[in-house]
């Protein structure tokens, strides 16, 4: 999965706005958005690894992905422990989001039950998964979208590409996770593998555009090139199950 470094993007507004006397009266209000944001993308990622993990625990039949799903629910409730720091933050920003995030979160409990029980198919518990995700990210992204500022809301662009293209990545380990947990690519599974890698790459192209090849050659230097690494290994794998009767090196 791409892991944007957010602080990079965090800083570079913060720049933005100190160096810049005229954004000052608006730079307390904007820096804690942005913070929150931060905290929200945090939540985001933590939801995003434990669906793909989960997607692949149930396509096994729980053969797989159990220990790798423990972790990762572990890191998700660290980042809701933290985001109820900011609740009151974001129920004062957007009420009906919060509601409707709240509502979710109390729903993931029974998710997370489902999935233990093995009795919930794959496809609505990559919905109801992403139904969460996307009022986060919708969140998160007007929060980073709040300065006033041309050059700020250049960074917001690239802020909002950037979750896009990491969200596609999820989408997409979580499609992989399906297969690989199952022993089997359908069409349809692995087509959305494929598309998903091209939308991330089409939004991180996006986010390039906004903040122009230097700045962004800054923030592209601190993506996570292991995590790169493994989603050319799972596309390669995904092609021997799709394709061939070759033995797969992925597992989890």
């Amino acid at each position: 999965m791409v892991v944007l470094p957010l602080v990079c993007l965090l800083s570079f507004a913060a720049n933005i706005i100190l160096k810049q006397a005229s954004y000052r009266a608006n730079a307390s209000a904007t820096l804690q958005f942005a913070e929150a944001a931060i905290v929200i993308s945090d939540l985001i990622h933590g939801l995003q690894a434990e669906r793909g993990s989960s997607a692949g625990f149930v396509a096994s039949a729980g053969d797989s992905f159990g220990e790798v799903l423990a972790t990762r629910r572990a890191i998700t409730d660290d980042g809701l422990a933290n985001y109820a720091d900011i609740n009151d933050m974001v129920t004062a920003f957007d009420a009906r989001a919060a509601s409707e995030i709240d509502q979710g979160l109390v729903e993931l409990n029974r998710m997370r039950r489902d999935v233990d029980g093995l009795s919930i198919e794959t496809t609505r518990l990559g919905q109801e998964y992403t139904r969460i995700i996307d009022t986060l990210l919708d969140v998160s992204v007007k929060m980073a979208n709040t300065g006033t500022s041309a050059d700020l809301r250049r960074v917001a662009t690239a802020y909002a590409a950037a979750m896009y293209a990491k969200e596609s990545a999820g989408q997409q380990r979580s499609m992989g996770a399906r297969g690989f947990g199952s022993g089997s690519f359908t069409p349809d599974t692995f087509e959305g593998f494929v598309a998903y890698g091209a939308r991330k790459d089409a939004f991180l192209y996006e986010a390039e555009a906004a903040l122009g090849p230097d700045a962004w050659a800054d923030i592209s230097a601190a993506l996570d090139a292991q995590s790169s690494t493994t989603m050319d290994n799972m596309r390669n794998e995904a092609k021997k199950i799709a394709f061939s009767d070759l033995p797969v090196g992925i597992s989890q």
